[in-house]
């Protein structure tokens, strides 16, 4: 067993390395999540810029790491969290053998739902001294929506509220169901250029502090980077601690490739299937809407002798790893 250390505010994360081989027997279930980093002592500035409050930063596929031994797996939204349970409990039932969740990297501005995008933006403006006349400008945006592209919150308390945060994240009296939503409205609107333009965050910068750093990289839908094995035994259970998620998956943290690797490699039967699958247009899913859904709740792929085979002729050739059969890999380029 190989490990690395992931960066972090304090001490790193220290990444567990398994090995194509050590996936042999199992069978995995692709778990779609954002890039985000853990920083246990979350983050006071963007790229200098102060923040009025500290901002919790919490994962992504380092959540599994940082919960390693709690029981916790991977966090989301009930309703997400639910339909992925019953993914690992239908792949353990059909298969008989013992499910893992591997991560999935979702697009790189996904993480605009989890809190931590929308609140460091916020938290920046007072150090900003934005215009007063452009708040309101974007208080009225947000308020009213644009066109079919962005429905309005009327609702919406205003950058400048002392409840801001509060709506932001769901607490104080503030509805939970909807935060992540509005948060990602909030995000996709501030980071346009002509708000930019204008003097508020930018959003690039807020991506570069909270997103882990060896994920900024990869392709929508790149696979492997952390993998748990989870509880089908087990139902969801509140997540309490978690600033954008509500509800965790139960399992353990086991490790991670040592790179990851396109998702046609990590999934490729169930890749074969989507290919040849049709879609509501009649046609055959397209590539990226096969990687789109990595986010149903009923694939799995089991890794076989063949399956292993593939992954090591794939790694060694292309991730700069020496694999053979009860080999280890080089990890020269991961240092």
């Amino acid at each position: 067993m190989s490990t690395t250390k992931i960066s972090g505010v304090d001490e790193p994360l220290e990444r567990i390395i398994k090995t194509p081989e050590d996936l042999l027997g199992k069978v995995l279930v692709p778990v779609a999540g954002d890039r985000s980093r853990v920083m246990s002592d979350g983050i006071d500035d963007i790229k200098g810029i102060p923040l009025i409050q500290n901002i919790p930063v919490q994962g992504g596929p380092n959540y599994m790491i940082q919960h390693a031994g709690s029981g916790k797996a991977w966090a989301s939204m009930e309703g997400i969290a639910n339909k992925k349970q019953m993914n690992m409990i239908l792949a353990a039932d059909e298969t008989g053998l013992d499910p893992y969740g591997v991560y999935s990297a979702m697009a790189r501005e996904s993480i605009d739902f989890s809190a931590p995008v929308a609140t460091a933006m916020v938290a920046q403006l007072p150090a900003l001294n934005i215009p007063k006349k452009h708040i309101k400008a974007f208080n009225e945006t947000i308020r009213k929506g644009i066109g079919k592209s962005q429905k309005g919150r009327p609702d919406f308390v205003g950058l400048e509220s002392e409840d801001i945060f509060n709506q932001l994240l769901g607490t104080g009296g503030f509805p939970r169901k909807g935060s992540g939503k509005l948060r990602t409205i909030v995000a996709q609107e501030m980071k346009k250029p002509r708000w930019e333009k204008l003097g508020f965050p930018v959003y690039d910068d807020v991506l570069k502090t909270i997103n882990e750093p060896s994920l900024m990289d990869l392709k929508t839908g790149e696979s492997g980077f952390g993998i748990f094995k989870a509880n089908p035994s087990k139902s969801t259970f509140p997540e309490l601690q978690h600033q954008s998620y509500n509800t965790a998956i139960p399992g353990e943290y086991f490790g991670g490739l040592a790179a990851s690797v396109p998702p046609e490699i990590m999934f490729p039967k169930t890749f074969d299937s989507l290919s040849k699958t049709k879609n509501s247009r009649g046609v055959p899913f397209p590539y990226a809407e096969q990687v789109g859904s990595l986010r149903m709740s009923n694939l799995y792929e089991v890794a076989d002798d063949e399956y292993v085979d593939q992954l090591i002729k794939f790694m060694n050739k292309n991730r700069g790893t020496n694999y053979a059969k009860g080999g280890i890999a080089s990890l020269a380029h991961l240092k």
